[in-house]
């Protein structure tokens, strides 16, 4: 079977309409899709789950900022409600795709932890996808707003290369863009 006949199998046992359980692009107009695709949970449960994506965030490039000074990085904490945990990152957003990568890191800075940079240099770009990852070297003396709201920054840290490292290691570090940048600065160390 495909997902696609499990789903709809499953939509005629609870007596729903199969077309309730579609796979794929479900609806478009001028803004957005609505996109049903399938969510595995943890259980091993698989069930259909509606979004909605816009078409110009999908154009948009996706600009992560890893912001540093006197050889230390800035972590941005967030609070997982759900899996009951602080996670860490780096600044990060989608840009506009009018603007150049280093005008939408910038904004993505300035927007996400009220910090200024004196240069920002890309360490990744697929211009495919519209990906980048910046290294931004910061403007000292700025406050980060600091929130217990979900999906707002919970706490800052400064973190040397070894202190991330540790992190890393005892699993407090998992984004994938914030790993690759340790890589990036373990081999060719801070730009001066």
């Amino acid at each position: 079977y495909s997902e696609q006949e499990r789903a709809r199998k499953r939509a005629r046992k609870m007596g729903v309409p199969a077309h309730y359980f579609t796979l794929g692009v479900i609806f478009e107009d001028e803004w957005s899709y609505g996109i049903r695709d399938l969510f595995l949970f943890p259980n091993g449960v698989k069930v259909p789950m509606t979004r909605k994506e816009s078409k110009i965030g999908a154009k948009s490039a996706k600009i992560v900022v890893i912001p540093f000074s006197h050889k230390r990085v800035l972590l941005t904490g967030f609070i997982d409600k759900t899996a009951k945990k602080q996670t860490w990152e780096t600044p990060r957003g989608r840009g506009d795709p009018a603007l150049d990568i280093e005008t939408n890191g910038r904004r993505e800075l300035l927007e996400q932890v009220g910090m200024a940079a004196t240069s920002i240099e890309p360490i990744y770009e697929d211009t495919r996808y519209g990906k980048a990852v910046l290294l931004a070297h910061i403007i000292d003396g700025y406050n980060v707003p600091i929130s217990k709201d979900r999906n707002i920054i919970a706490e800052v840290r400064w973190a040397t290369l070894r202190e991330i490292q540790y992190m890393i290691t005892n699993g407090e570090i998992t984004d994938p863009a914030l790993i690759a940048a340790y890589m990036y600065l373990q081999r060719f160390d801070f730009p001066e």
